[in-house]
């Protein structure tokens, strides 16, 4: 871990994360716990995420994770370019 997880923003139905250049699979499953008791307490939610060190890897994890709780989850990711272009 590169800096404290921060909480940047905050709504009764949403959070934005700044990772501080943590691990993305640490903080991605925060954010899904988050998501989760947000959602069920208000029927929707939505949490960003930004600033992370890596992937968040298999992004299914984290969907399942929302699908077991009864819950619809979309899950959006992008990273920067990490190889040279094919041309």
């Amino acid at each position: 871990p590169r800096g404290p997880i921060t909480i940047e923003r905050e709504t009764k139905v949403s959070q934005l994360i700044n990772a501080s250049e943590n691990p993305a699979p640490l903080v991605c499953l925060q954010a899904t716990e988050t998501l989760i008791k947000k959602a069920k307490a208000n029927g929707f939610s939505v949490v960003g995420i930004h600033n992370t060190q890596s992937s968040n890897g298999a992004q299914a994890f984290y969907v399942d994770k929302i699908a077991a709780e009864d819950l619809i989850g979309v899950m959006v990711s992008r990273s920067p370019a990490a190889t040279a272009p094919f041309n």
